[in-house]
């Protein structure tokens, strides 16, 4: 039972990770559209809660039903891939 519990904690430790850096890459469109600084934060804090909500629910979707229990003992690979996946995209984006 704990460690059921302890694996969703991390699963949704890593949904929540995941929908944070991708909210923060957001945050710079917003302060192009919007003039007004209560509008951006606003928005911005809505986008983040909105992207953490539904990362977190298509990752569990996806632990549960599509990827193999090995990758949710271990969520450090999942980190790892993350992190270089999003550092691609942000460099291409970029640049």
């Amino acid at each position: 039972m704990a460690q059921s519990l302890n694996k969703e904690k991390s699963i949704e430790q890593f949904c929540t990770f995941v929908g944070i850096t991708i909210g923060i890459g957001v945050i710079p469109i917003l302060e192009n559209i919007i003039n007004n600084v209560w509008l951006k934060t606003i928005f911005g804090l809505i986008i983040v809660f909105l992207i953490v909500y539904l990362v977190k629910a298509v990752m569990k979707y996806l632990m549960i039903k599509k990827i193999p229990a090995r990758y949710t003992e271990k969520l450090l690979p999942l980190y790892v891939i993350y992190i270089l996946v999003y550092t691609i995209i942000r460099l291409a984006l970029a640049g």
